[in-house]
């Protein structure tokens, strides 16, 4: 694998799991403790993953986290004179802590005034970009992504699908429109591409926002990052997970198997968990649980107050039971969402429900023959503190937009496929396919 630009190192600094969904092959690390990542720079690793998971965390957080991370690689890229190109990848329709926890990456590398691209095309999950304007494509349809769900999630909402104005109006006054730049397929292709690499080079601009709908569009905004480089511009990438595959130079790969991922000596049931509350993710379970029979378990809040520690390991006891029987699970979180007064105390609600997951995922200490994860906060906090992974190799896509974990073998359980599915992708029987592919007819 090359990357696109000689002695270059991309670090994505993924603010849930869910950004490997276009890659394969390639680390994830779940610590930015300095010794592992210099593992990956002493191994002349040309891409990797850190997963923060900074968005189930409050803003200031994030921002400590970005500016350690950055710190470290920032003095790493000088030990093994390496060129670190940092990408800071968060959500296809724009939920996250923008701009702070980018300005807090900046801040830890030391650069006073990059120029910052904003990147979130997901191709897989019709997550497109045209003339400045953001859309979610469903089924041939666009809409802006203003007027989705995902648009008023009570922690992350917004009021712009035009990503100038969605940047001006995150940032309150810090990012004038006169310091952005929009640029589109015309600015990119022939003698155009370097006068506009030109244009954005010049230390006025603050942010280019990169229209896209197709891989060919993002290899244009590549090359455009890559000349704003040599003409000696600090680069920060604010992106969804389409143009890491980009930049990576990866190859397409088709999509995973069943017989690529299961061994076939665990006879043991598998686990799938969600915990994501976004309607597509409530329909997807609701047709998983009508085509495939399933021992299902809804997590019920009444009964977790009353006896919290009670209830979780009377679950966990027969989630067990179900795994070693070799029949599959399902553990759900209750479908209506609860909300808070503020910001802060819906990150708290989001928690205490992820929480509740993990503390019955560490009593199960039988490997499952595979775990499926809904989810971006569940499936990271499955990942690292319910399973222990620390790293893990992607090892590519079930259907597109689903990535498939190989956990490490320092994890507290391994030997089993871990597939990262977020709330957000997908149609509605997509869970319903993946869990299909996993069981096979024998099963269904």
């Amino acid at each position: 694998m090359r990357t696109f630009l000689e002695n270059t190192v991309i670090v994505v600094l993924d603010d849930d799991p869910t950004g490997t969904q276009t890659v394969h092959d390639v680390p994830v690390l779940t610590t930015w403790e300095e010794d592992t990542l210099e593992e990956m720079f002493r191994a002349d690793t040309p891409l990797f993953y850190i997963l923060t998971n900074s968005r189930a965390f409050s803003e200031e957080v994030a921002v400590a986290m970005n500016e350690e991370i950055g710190g470290r690689l920032k003095k790493l890229g000088d030990k093994y004179q390496r060129r670190v190109l940092p990408i800071s990848r968060s959500d296809s329709t724009l939920r996250g802590h923008y701009p702070a926890e980018v300005e807090a990456l900046a801040e830890g590398f030391g650069a006073t005034n990059p120029l910052v691209f904003i990147i979130p095309a997901f191709i897989e999950g019709g997550r497109v970009t045209v003339d400045g304007v953001h859309y979610l494509e469903q089924e041939g349809v666009r809409t802006p992504v203003s007027e989705t769900p995902f648009a008023k999630d009570p922690v992350f909402g917004y009021a712009n699908s035009d990503l100038t104005e969605w940047v001006v109006e995150k940032a309150a006054g810090t990012i004038r429109h006169e310091q952005i730049k929009k640029v589109g397929r015309t600015d990119l292709t022939g003698a155009a591409l370097a006068e506009t690499a030109n244009r954005v080079a010049d230390p006025a601009y603050k942010v280019v926002v990169a229209d896209a709908e197709s891989y060919e569009d993002l290899a244009r905004v590549a090359d455009l990052i890559r000349r704003v480089q040599e003409l000696g511009r600090d680069v920060i990438i604010r992106s969804a997970a389409s143009i890491v595959k980009t930049l990576g130079n990866l190859e397409a790969a088709p999509l995973l198997e069943a017989t690529d991922l299961l061994d076939v000596q665990n006879k043991r049931g598998g686990l799938v968990v969600v915990g994501s509350f976004v309607p597509l993710t409530t329909r997807q379970v609701s047709i998983l649980m009508d085509r495939v029979s399933l021992p299902a378990y809804i997590i019920n809040t009444k009964q977790v107050v009353a006896d919290p520690e009670e209830y979780v390991a009377t679950l966990a006891s027969k989630v067990r039971e179900h795994i070693e029987s070799g029949e599959t699970v399902l553990v759900y979180t209750q479908r209506k969402l609860q909300t808070g007064a503020n910001r802060e105390e819906n990150i708290q609600i989001g928690m205490q429900y992820s929480d509740l997951l993990v503390k019955l995922v560490q009593q199960i200490d039988v490997p499952p023959a595979f775990v499926v994860a809904k989810g971006g906060i569940t499936s990271s906090d499955i990942a690292t503190k319910g399973l222990g992974i620390r790293k893990a190799m992607v090892k590519g896509q079930i259907i597109p937009g689903v990535s498939v974990w190989e956990p490490g073998l320092d994890s507290r359980l391994s030997g089993f496929p871990y597939v990262v599915f977020p709330g957000n992708v997908g149609n509605d029987q997509a869970l319903y396919e993946v869990v299909k592919k996993l069981l096979g007819n024998f099963e269904l």
